[in-house]
């Protein structure tokens, strides 16, 4: 478990002003586009540099700079970035570039581990073809997508598919589940996109993953995005590609450089009560909350009651909050994500579901109220703010024995 520092007591977590400053906004060169970079750098033809500066993408990050070519170009690639940094826009240039938009045929399949982040791809992919039906003449702005998520009518998604659309998003289980009753069409797909493939190739979804691996076509290109590998990660990879090209922009430290870490710690006695400590961290998030100028803010709990419980009581102290895990209706998550996007929630009440993929612009404060089950799961967890470049504040609400195993 990495450790959280720079490291502060609860006195020193009260916050001063300089850092309840630092959590509102600012540019760190270091993980964004710098000026010396240029979309033309990529060898991209003129339309779509257009339509990526029309969805105010005007330099390229590292991680578009070292892949883009070498996905364009056919090669299998795993790259490893930090969360925010612009990995979903690789593979979505990567993909408008290798489809075909004259041959209407589903030509590229991307999963992604939840339902949160295959919604925010999906809508990446329709974003660029969006800006391409402004050009008038580009083939590229009739390109078809299909979004496959479960907690959503099937019979809309047979519907979808029947049509063979070009790029298809989903999640392991629904995409597994059209694979196996034929109604999605994988003969012609060229291009298999696993982003935050560290997720989907453990636990739960490895089978289905590799299940829709064996039903596309032997020579296809496959391209796997992650802020995080294990060395047998790595391995297993491996064996999926031809000759994969490996881009690891973050192998020492998957933290964001934007990001500053404290914990602040919460006294507990022998015989201490779950429900005091649960108080006591409440009181204490609330304080943080009142001390530290943020825009939006994201609180991991690992409880889904607690969680429930929790954004009702922010929401009553004037923090409209809400909760969202993965056991709530896919309605009722879809409609949380979006008002959070819309600056309608000030604070995202959140299992893991949420700890990464997703991006949310606003936030620059995260607060764990619980020990996060693994290292990788903590480093995407505080990834959720300091993306692209901006300066975030990640505060850990802990018990003695809790830092412990944070450490």
């Amino acid at each position: 478990m990495p450790r959280a520092s720079p490291r502060a007591r609860s006195s020193d977590v009260a916050l001063r002003d300089d850092t309840s400053t630092d959590a509102r906004a600012g540019a760190n060169v270091g993980e964004r586009a710098t000026s010396s970079a240029s979309f033309g750098d990529l060898q991209l033809d003129e339309r779509l540099t257009r339509a990526l500066r029309a969805a105010g993408f005007d330099a390229p990050s590292p991680v578009q700079l070292a892949c883009v070519p070498l996905g364009r170009f056919g090669c299998d690639v795993i790259a490893q970035a930090k969360s925010g940094t612009g990995k979903t826009m690789t593979f979505v240039v990567i993909a408008l570039e290798r489809v075909d938009a004259g041959r209407r045929r589903t030509q590229a399949l991307a999963l992604a581990p939840t339902r949160e982040c295959a919604v925010q791809t999906h809508e990446c992919f329709v974003e660029m073809i969006e800006k391409f039906k402004d050009m008038d003449g580009d083939a590229r702005g009739g390109i078809e997508t299909c979004l496959l998520v479960g907690g959503l009518p099937v019979k809309e998604d047979r519907a979808r598919l029947a049509s063979q659309p070009h790029v298809v998003v989903g999640t392991p289980g629904r995409t597994r589940q059209m694979l196996e009753e034929g109604s999605m069409a994988c003969d012609g797909a060229r291009l298999l996109i696993l982003d935050e493939a560290d997720a989907l190739l453990s636990g739960t979804f490895e089978r289905d993953v590799l299940f829709a691996y064996s039903m596309l076509p032997e020579r296809k290109q496959v391209c796997a995005f992650s802020a995080t590998y294990s060395k047998t990660l790595l391995g297993d990879l491996e064996r999926l590609m031809r000759a994969p090209q490996k881009v690891m922009l973050c192998e020492s430290t998957t933290a964001l450089q934007g990001v500053r870490q404290f914990y602040s710690l919460i006294e507990k006695e022998d015989g201490t009560k779950l429900a005091d400590v649960i108080t006591a961290k409440e009181a204490r998030l609330l304080k943080i909350c009142g001390d530290v100028s943020f825009h939006q803010a994201v609180v991991f709990v690992r409880r889904l009651a607690w969680g429930e419980a929790l954004a009702k009581r922010l929401t009553s102290q004037g923090l409209k909050a809400a909760f969202t895990a993965g056991t709530l209706p896919q309605e009722r998550r879809m409609k949380v994500m979006e008002e959070m996007r819309n600056f309608q929630l000030r604070v995202l009440v959140s299992t893991d579901l949420t700890a990464r993929g997703v991006d949310l612009t606003h936030v620059n404060l995260v607060i764990n109220l619980d020990v996060p089950p693994s290292g990788a799961t903590y480093m995407h967890r505080i990834g959720r703010t300091g993306r692209f470049g901006t300066y975030g504040l990640a505060v850990a609400v802990l018990t003695a024995d809790e830092l412990e195993q944070l450490r």
